[in-house]
């Protein structure tokens, strides 16, 4: 599973990830981590309270976006660009709703984020 999971990267880009994540894990109490793997978004659902940042990782080979499910969504573009192989990037969610966001590149792939008021 972990050799599926990382094929294509090599042990030194996969250090660099895992330490990357646990300096922002132990770093911001206010941060939640999606992780972009096997064109998946994992966790494909959370919740959170206002104020928390979501950090968006690519692990696949492919790039991925994040954008509102629907029009009646808050316009909010999620991941407003493609972000690559090994690239981030973070949204700090100031208001409760309910967030469904889907890849434009591949529609399959998913996702919701809860948020709640603190």
């Amino acid at each position: 599973m972990v050799k599926k999971i990382f094929a294509g990267f090599n042990f030194f880009h996969i250090l660099i990830i895992l330490i990357i994540l646990l300096i922002v894990s132990f770093s911001f109490n206010n941060t939640k981590i999606v992780i972009i793997n096997n064109y998946n978004f994992e966790p494909n659902e959370i919740n959170i309270t206002e104020d928390v940042r979501v950090i968006w990782v690519n692990l696949d080979l492919e790039p991925h976006n994040a954008n509102p499910e629907n029009d009646n969504q808050e316009k909010i573009t999620l991941i407003p660009k493609n972000i690559g192989p090994l690239q981030t990037f973070s949204y700090k969610f100031t208001e409760k709703g309910e967030y469904r966001y889907y890849c434009t590149i591949h529609p399959f792939m998913k996702g919701k984020i809860t948020v709640y008021v603190k």
